[in-house]
């Protein structure tokens, strides 16, 4: 009697077609899956900017008055909301550096993008208990989950000796000031920026036309901004890694205190040129005219917090028009939040 034996298990081809099957689900499935990590990382970032925001309201309920955006060696308004983000002993161990000038014990000369000597004092080179710069300290709410290369500290020009800091993905907003940063020769694109700029307050050093500006003498305060407070950008993204001058630290001076709501929304400059080379066309890092543009990791738009403490993603296609009235306190035009 013939006796015949089916083997248990699977032919070749049926591995095949079953490996085709897994492969072709994976490849439905993995869009989904990046989708909803992208909506999880998204959210985590609107938290952050609505804690910036909230630190901002009580400061200015603390102060009267919202802090500067950024001073030379003395800091910037993310170091002044320390203490309302619950970082108040961070902010203590910077705070004895607001009372130190050049004759700092721990000043650090460096090179500015001139290829001059610089010298780094202040808040610039405020250390922790352990002697470490206080720049090396990650501060969460200052990172956005969607950028993974804001969690390595980097320098801005470590050669000639700028120390590595944690950069920051928020930044104030100078609102349209366009004086020093847009309209330049290298990056002949910025031409059209400047000429449709209508905002008659445009010196981010003595009338900056957003809340922030970069001397101790500019100082805005709510009732200062009668477009209303739902109605102007006061923080919104940037990302260091393609934006040259984010990449000083979150305590310092540079794009780590304010953005430009001018440039178009995300807005490539991201040839990485080095900080000597004084390469301003309009897709380099360092470039005046693009480099301080907003800019995030989200597909199609960036994050951007209202100082009503309200945050909204704004699309990169926004109108240029509706972009720079929303970074201006006081134009007296009607704008609505698309």
């Amino acid at each position: 009697m013939k006796i015949n034996f089916r083997k248990n298990g699977f032919t070749l081809v049926e591995l095949l077609v079953v490996i085709a099957i897994i492969g072709v689900l994976v490849a439905l499935l993995l869009p989904a899956v990046q989708a909803a990590r992208e909506a999880a990382r998204r959210s985590s970032c609107t938290n952050n900017v609505k804690q910036i925001l909230l630190g901002l309201q009580n400061y200015h309920d603390t102060n009267n008055s919202l802090p500067y955006g950024v001073v030379d060696h003395y800091g910037n308004c993310a170091v002044r909301i320390l203490p309302f983000i619950e970082q108040s002993v961070i902010f203590d161990t910077i705070a004895p550096k607001f009372k130190v000038g050049s004759t700092d014990p721990d000043k650090l000369t460096v090179q500015n993008s001139s290829g001059a000597s610089y010298d780094l004092y202040g808040v610039d080179v405020a250390k922790d208990g352990a002697g470490n710069y206080i720049g090396m300290t990650l501060i969460n709410t200052f990172v956005c989950p969607s950028d993974g290369t804001a969690r390595e500290p980097i320098s801005l020009h470590e050669e000639s000796g700028w120390p590595k800091a944690y950069p920051s993905c928020y930044v104030g907003s100078g609102g349209p000031s366009r004086s020093g940063f847009i309209s330049q020769s290298a990056c002949p694109a910025s031409a059209t920026w400047y000429l449709n700029n209508t905002s008659e307050f445009t010196d981010v050093f003595s009338q900056p036309a957003g809340p922030f500006g970069r001397t101790f003498d500019i100082i805005t305060c709510f009732k200062e901004i009668p477009d209303g407070l739902s109605n102007t950008i006061f923080y919104g993204e940037v990302r260091p890694e393609y934006s040259g001058f984010a990449r000083t630290g979150w305590h310092i001076n540079e794009m780590n205190s304010y953005a430009n709501t001018a440039v178009p929304l995300n807005y490539k400059s991201e040839r990485q040129t080095k900080y000597t080379d004084l390469d301003h066309a309009c897709d380099a890092c360092f470039s005046y005219a693009t480099g301080y543009g907003f800019k995030s990791c989200h597909p199609g738009g960036v994050q951007f917090g209202f100082g009503d403490g309200s945050v909204h993603f704004l699309s990169e296609t926004i109108n240029s028009e509706t972009l720079r009235l929303l970074g201006d306190r006081r134009d007296g035009k009607a704008v609505s939040i698309p």
